[in-house]
C-alpha cells in the first residue's frame, strides 16, 4: 500500500479505490501467509499492454479468472484477474476501449462471474 499512495494523484477516485481494494486483498490473504500472491498492473494504452505482454509471454489476456468493470468519469475500465501460476495472479486494470472486439467479447461474456 505504501507504493500505491504515490499513484493516487494520477488516478481518478473510482479507479484508485478499485486498485486499492485488490492491493489490500493481496496483502491480507497472501503476504500474511508468506506467499507473493500477485501484482496489480495499471495499463493506460495499447503500448503499455503490448509492453506488458511482451515482458510476460505466458500471460493470455483472454484467459481470465475474474473480470470486474469500473465506471470512471464516463470511461469503462476492466480489472482482469489472470492466473500466472498456482499461487500468483496479475490484476490488470485497463481501459476497455483498447481491447480488440474479439478479446472484449470473450472477456465481457464473463462479466457475470464477478
Amino acid at each position: 500500500m505504501n507504493e500505491l499512495s504515490h499513484l493516487q494523484q494520477h488516478l481518478s477516485e473510482n479507479l484508485f479505490a478499485a486498485v486499492s481494494e485488490v492491493t489490500k486483498i493481496y496483502e491480507t490473504y497472501y503476504s500474511s501467509q508468506g506467499i507473493d500472491g500477485g501484482a496489480v498492473i495499471i495499463i493506460k494504452d495499447l503500448d503499455d499492454l503490448e509492453a506488458f505482454l511482451k515482458a510476460h509471454p505466458g500471460v493470455d489476456i483472454v484467459n481470465i479468472e475474474y473480470v470486474d468493470v469500473i465506471e470512471d468519469d464516463g470511461q469503462l475500465f476492466l480489472n482482469l484477474a489472470i492466473l500466472a501460476g498456482t499461487e500468483y495472479q496479475f490484476s490488470i486494470f485497463l481501459p476497455r476501449a483498447i481491447l480488440r472486439p474479439d478479446q472484449l467479447e470473450k472477456i465481457m461474456s464473463m462479466e457475470g462471474l464477478n
